[in-house]
């Protein structure tokens, strides 16, 4: 038989494949061509970008130089406010609320930040691509360089100097002084200027604005408002008022006689309250006095204290009395309710001392005795007092104030040569002697803070007022 042979077909396809392939790399060297392109597109974008970003700093500091060159021509020229630059005569000037430099805006703000002191602030703001902005900011401070730094001398308590001795009006002494502005009143043992009025706003040249005789003798005062309160000796008008309005013209307005024939020797005032304190008396030592209508005051309550009040503070609803009695020299008054006063508090200092003066400075108690003795006490809880600090003056310590910055009190004191002493009482649990000076008989020391002196009055008769500074 006869085989018949295999004939096998095949179907071609190598072109089929061909045509896939091509298809394939076209595509992919689309892709590798868009992905350069775009590489290469982004690329120099980049560096637009960062260009544009340099010429902008660029500009920004340039702004800041310019500021500062209109600054050297004169400080004035740096006025508040937004402003453009512009340039001729090789100087810069400040031209509109902003300039441009091809695609670059700039604008120069100014604003004070003290007398001598501006800030400056240079922006610049550009469009780097569609919908894409770009800023840059700056900020320097420049000063007057043409005011001249005025250097105070260095001056200290240690040495204190005694700028002035001034002889007042007629032969008497001084008692108390008191510093409120630029005033000093003074009070004085007797004759025309019992009460008088002096301008200090140069404290080396006081001059004499106004005065008054009181009636009796005057022994204390209280300057607050338009009103001066005097305590005086006179039986009927043991608290006397007059209004200082008008400096020049110190006018007598009312008067208090108080219960019995006790001099009054220490007044304080707060609002429509007067507090007197009397010497010793078959009663009422301490009394409370209503100047809800000040032409004629009248007595809202009285105290027996037992002995003579001398000096007298205020904090809050307290009241913290000075006395002369050895076993509670210093006592407390609540006068929340000013017709119901009641004694809240008594305390009693180390030993015989009798209290002189007080002077409170928060919740501190300066306490000046006869004994020359000066106490700080905390009086944080007027129910219990403690004493922080005791400095021995060496004599009767019969006027005390305090400095502005609490640094510093003042003395007028009896010890021979130390009459007026400057106590450091930085560390309130140690108070020390700094400084002092020599001057006869100081009875009362008032601060002046503005030129950092210390008035003093006192029984010279040609130097009743004196004047000490540091050195």
């Amino acid at each position: 038989m006869k085989k018949v042979p295999w004939i096998i077909k095949t179907k071609k396809t190598t072109a089929a494949f061909s045509l896939v392939e091509v298809l394939l790399a076209i595509a992919m060297l689309a892709i590798i061509t868009t992905a350069v392109f775009g590489a290469v597109f982004y690329a120099q974008e980049s560096s637009v970008v960062v260009t544009n970003r340099n010429r902008a700093l660029y500009l920004a500091e340039e702004g800041l130089n310019a500021a500062q060159a209109i600054r050297d021509d004169d400080f004035a020229n740096l006025i508040d406010g937004t402003y453009g630059l512009s340039s001729g005569s090789n100087q810069w000037i400040f031209n509109g609320s902003s300039d441009t430099v091809d695609i670059f805006t700039r604008e120069i703000e100014i604003s004070t930040v003290d007398a001598t002191t501006k800030q400056i602030l240079s922006r610049i703001t550009w469009t780097q691509n569609a919908g894409r902005e770009g800023q840059i900011e700056l900020v320097t401070y420049l000063s007057d360089i043409y005011i001249s730094e005025i250097i105070e001398p260095l001056v200290s308590w240690a040495i204190p100097n005694i700028a002035l001795n001034m002889d007042l009006p007629g032969n008497d002494n001084g008692i108390k002084i008191q510093i409120i502005g630029n005033y000093a009143y003074i009070l004085r043992g007797s004759g025309n200027y019992e009460f008088s009025i002096y301008d200090i706003s140069n404290p080396l040249a006081p001059s004499l604005v106004g005065n008054t005789a009181t009636t009796g003798t005057p022994t204390n005062f209280f300057v607050v408002g338009n009103y001066a309160y005097v305590t005086s000796t006179d039986n009927t008008q043991e608290l006397q008022i007059y209004d200082i309005t008008t400096p020049a013209t110190p006018t007598f307005v009312s008067s208090v006689n108080l219960n019995g024939n006790g001099n009054a020797q220490s007044v304080y005032v707060e609002g429509t309250y007067a507090y007197v304190g009397r010497v010793k008396n078959n009663r009422d030592e301490f009394e409370v006095v209503n100047l809800a209508t000040i032409a004629s005051p009248t007595i809202s309550d009285t105290l027996e204290i037992g002995e003579g009040v001398n000096s007298i503070r205020k904090s809050g609803n307290n009241l913290f009395i000075g006395t002369t009695r050895s076993t509670s020299e210093l006592q407390v008054v609540n006068v929340t309710n000013p017709a119901d006063v009641s004694v809240s508090y008594i305390y009693d200092l180390p030993g015989n001392d009798l209290v002189n003066d007080l002077e409170l400075v928060d919740n501190n108690l300066f306490t000046a005795t006869n004994a020359g003795y000066v106490y700080v006490l905390d009086v944080t809880n007027p129910a219990s007092f403690t004493i922080t600090g005791t400095y021995d003056a060496g004599g009767s310590v019969t006027g005390i104030s305090v400095d502005s910055i609490n640094e510093y009190l003042f003395l007028a004191s009896s010890l021979h040569d130390y009459e007026f002493q400057v106590i450091d009482i930085s560390n309130l649990s140690a108070p020390a002697l700094f400084g002092s000076a020599i001057y006869a008989t100081l009875n009362d020391v008032a601060y002046e803070s503005v030129s950092n002196k210390t008035l003093g009055v006192g029984d010279a008769n040609a130097s009743e007022l004196v004047v000490f500074e540091p050195q």
